[in-house]
């Protein structure tokens, strides 16, 4: 007999209210995929019409996607063939992750005679918007297994796991293979440099990009994360339909301000909108599972994310992007954070009764 509260997420009351909190960050992520699939077509485009005919060649036999629009004979200057060939260039990466991640999932729902975990879309979908273009299938979906194994599915499915299964993926990805952030990973067949790449190695100055252009997402970056708007304006759905705490996104830039006084060589107010920043503090911190449970909880895990952030892009130069083991820090201390919380509130109540 199945258990039917299973795969269901810690504070939910009904498989209705997940399934919702699901298909609300599906809906939440899309302007952010929209805007990263537009601008690696663009910076696709832009590469292989600027290079010379060795470099356009190169770029051609590695992006087969390119050679299919040529072929097509679609206008390469137009903003919607750019976005499909954004799409046609993570369609390979998607489709690997989901298929990985709904075979574990049916693996361990016949095995437990349990529903099937509805979260494993949404898990792929996350982790491949993590990912540079250029990341191999194999990698894809060891990465996937990584993070639905030993992120989601031994510990009982959605709502009940530690570290959100994408992030996990994602973090595991970088470890084993370092070269997974590397420049030929984000382009195959170009030099190009992701911008927060850039800012690390030079300075603002160094990465020819305003921070409205940064903001908006005109540069390259994982499938995702260019654009910091498009995440903002994801978030903020999410804190209207209430499927996400919205002290999480507050705080987390606090604690990049907070730390930036006295590290960053950086603005502070550069650091939001280069790297994964926005994309995690908008779809990976808000997690219902690894969230804070307590409000006082959320301000701190947030604040915690956003110094952490910041302490090892600056820091740590093997590490010049650093928000995905920031974050990764950050939810394991989410029951640390919940006891402070909680034992403050007690303490407090105790003071004013005392009276």
């Amino acid at each position: 007999m199945t258990n039917p509260t299973a795969a269901l997420a810690p504070l939910m009351r009904t498989r209705r209210e997940t399934d919702g909190a699901i298909r609300d960050f599906f809906v939440a992520s899309m302007p952010a995929a929209l805007m990263g699939a537009w601008a690696l077509g663009r910076q696709v485009v832009a590469s292989h019409a600027g290079s010379d005919s060795v470099a356009a060649a190169s770029i051609e036999s590695a992006i087969w996607q390119l050679r299919l629009l040529d072929r097509l004979e679609l206008p390469s200057s137009a903003g919607f063939v750019q976005c499909l060939l954004g799409f046609a260039l993570l369609a390979p990466a998607l489709l690997v992750a989901l298929a990985v991640s709904r075979g574990w999932a049916e693996l361990f729902a016949r095995t437990r005679s349990h529903p099937l975990d509805p979260s494993w879309a949404l898990a792929a979908w996350l982790f491949v918007l993590l990912l540079p273009a250029g990341v191999p299938a194999h990698w894809v979906a060891l990465g996937m297994s990584f993070g639905a194994l030993f992120g989601c599915h031994v510990f009982g499915g959605t709502g009940r796991y530690l570290v959100n299964p994408s992030l996990l993926g994602a973090v595991f990805l970088i470890v084993a293979y370092p070269e997974t952030l590397t420049m030929r990973m984000w382009i195959p067949g170009t030099e190009i440099l992701p911008a927060w790449q850039s800012v690390a190695a030079g300075g603002v100055d160094s990465a020819a990009l305003s921070w409205t252009d940064a903001f908006l997402g005109r540069h390259v970056g994982a499938f995702g994360t260019t654009s910091a708007a498009a995440c903002l304006f994801g978030a903020l759905y999410l804190f209207a339909r209430r499927s996400a705490a919205w002290q999480s996104g507050i705080g987390a830039t606090a604690g990049l301000a907070i730390a930036s006084w006295g590290f960053a060589t950086v603005p502070w107010y550069w650091q939001p909108v280069l790297g994964s920043f926005a994309f995690t503090a908008a779809f990976i911190l808000t997690d219902p599972t690894t969230a804070a449970r307590s409000v006082p909880g959320r301000w701190l895990q947030a604040i915690l994310f956003g110094v952490l952030t910041l302490l090892i892009r600056t820091l740590n130069p093997d590490h010049p992007e650093g928000t995905l083991f920031a974050l990764l820090l950050a939810v394991l201390c989410t029951p640390l954070l919940d006891h402070i919380a909680v034992r403050w509130r007690i303490a407090a109540r105790q003071r004013r009764h005392a009276r």
